[in-house]
């Protein structure tokens, strides 16, 4: 009791627990108002323009994910080591983010009026597709976190939900259509920048203190550049398998498949929460020694093993009434996908855990490696399993793509091997709960 206390009063552990529970209770907040407009919507539109929202929705994210080059890491660890350069690095990140962001709508927009037929079709992908060109505001979030701010990242992106939450419920009571969603898609995003940028100005100074400087984008983009590829690779085993669903059985499929895809997404964030909270200690545990760096990164694995768990076994079982219960039964044939899926997390909340290692360490390309590895055993068991199982298939695809890109490939490295005992260790606390709670109390110890 009195080595708990002793945590409970510690500094450091005050400053990450409160930063923890901001994120912790926006992501809640988020999730809750999310899923139940989300749910809403779906039961208004059916499986079928659900499907092809959700198609499209998957298409720009495949389009849009080069869009920051894959600098947010590598920038958070910059305003973690360098604040006082903060400006510059924001500034930096943002043209070279914006330039990009244009140059691949302009691209979707090119390969949309070349390949989509249907000109309904093509007007949706060009309003949802609009939405890249606000990914650069994604930094600015990344600055809160890094300076443990977790209540202006919370405040900036929930009070437009809440907002916009009220304009889709009068979409729905109006019983608008599908087009009518996708505008204020984007104007919700939009909306979440300028908030953002509002909370920026507010807390740390004007943005015309942003400066570009071309060496600290050529370095920034010279060390993150692997993580351009793994983003890619990343996205690819997120979203192609909706991509194949809708052309090997059409858009019900898709809306089926991405009813249980959005359920497991949400607890997927979880992992997020953690590592934007906890990367500062990670980073700082290494001039703290060897010995408590190993112990603060076993710290780490632990809580996301067990918090994977917490997901895993009742999904395993609950997921087909879940289904039928919060989306109708149109969307019963989600229900196995959910079960499948919900596997996937054990390996998702362990990869999300040892990225930040990756980062620390800068390994990098090691990460290329995994996810790239990762991306090419999806895209090839979706060709087998989907026109012989669709959804089913998918997500057996998801779970064996995640395992081996986010855990069996540490073993592909010596440096890594450690890593892989560490993994190992979290996704054996199954057989071990007590070891579970004992590490997360001794989690205190984090400054």
């Amino acid at each position: 009791m009195k080595n708990l206390q002793k945590y409970l009063r510690h500094s450091g552990f005050v400053r990450y627990l409160r930063n923890t529970s901001w994120l912790a209770g926006g992501q809640a907040i988020r999730m809750v108002i999310g899923l139940l407009v989300s749910l809403a919507i779906a039961r208004h539109l059916g499986p079928d323009d659900f499907g092809l929202f959700s198609l499209i929705l998957s298409v720009v994210a495949l389009v849009g994910v080069g869009s920051t080059l894959g600098i947010e890491s590598v920038a958070k660890r910059e305003f973690v080591v360098r604040p006082e350069e903060g400006p510059q690095i924001l500034g930096t990140c943002f043209v070279v983010s914006g330039v990009t962001a244009a140059v691949l709508f302009v691209c979707l927009l090119v390969g949309g009026i070349t390949i989509v037929s249907d000109r309904f079709t093509l007007v949706l992908l060009s309003i949802l597709g609009a939405s890249i060109l606000f990914y650069p505001s994604r930094f600015i979030d990344v600055w809160f976190q890094a300076q443990a701010r977790g209540d202006l990242s919370v405040l900036s992106s929930v009070s437009v939900l809440i907002c916009f939450a009220f304009i889709k419920m009068i979409a729905l009571i109006a019983e608008s259509p599908l087009l009518i969603f996708c505008i204020i898609y984007l104007l919700e995003l939009g909306a979440i920048a300028v908030v953002q940028c509002f909370f920026y100005l507010k807390h740390f100074g004007p943005i015309r203190r942003f400066s570009f400087s071309s060496a600290r984008a050529k370095s920034l983009i010279a060390e993150s550049w692997p993580l351009v590829f793994s983003a890619m690779a990343i996205t690819v085993y997120t979203h192609i398998d909706q991509v194949m669903l809708g052309a090997y059985l059409g858009q019900e499929a898709v809306g089926e498949y991405a009813a249980a895809s959005k359920i497991s997404s949400i607890f997927n964030l979880f992992p997020v929460i953690i590592a934007a909270s906890f990367f500062p200690a990670i980073v700082n545990a290494k001039t703290l020694g060897a010995e408590i760096y190993q112990k603060r990164l076993q710290y780490y694995f632990d809580l996301n093993g067990g918090l994977a768990y917490a997901v895993v076994l009742p999904m395993s079982f609950l997921a087909p009434w879940l289904i039928r219960f919060l989306y109708g039964p149109d969307y019963i044939g989600g229900g196995g996908v959910l079960a499948i899926q919900a596997w996937s997390a054990l390996f998702v909340f362990s990869g999300v855990a040892r990225n930040q290692f990756l980062i620390a360490e800068s390994l990098l390309k090691f990460s290329l490696i995994a996810t790239l590895l990762g991306a090419v055993l999806n895209v090839g068991i979706n060709f087998w399993l989907i026109p012989r199982y669709g959804g089913i298939g998918a997500a057996v695809a998801t779970v064996v793509s995640y395992s081996v890109s986010a855990y069996f490939s540490s073993l592909l490295l010596s440096r890594m091997r450690p890593v892989f005992m560490m993994q190992t260790k979290s996704l054996c606390l199954l057989f071990n709960p007590t070891r579970l709670v004992r590490e997360i109390l001794r989690i205190g110890s984090i400054k």
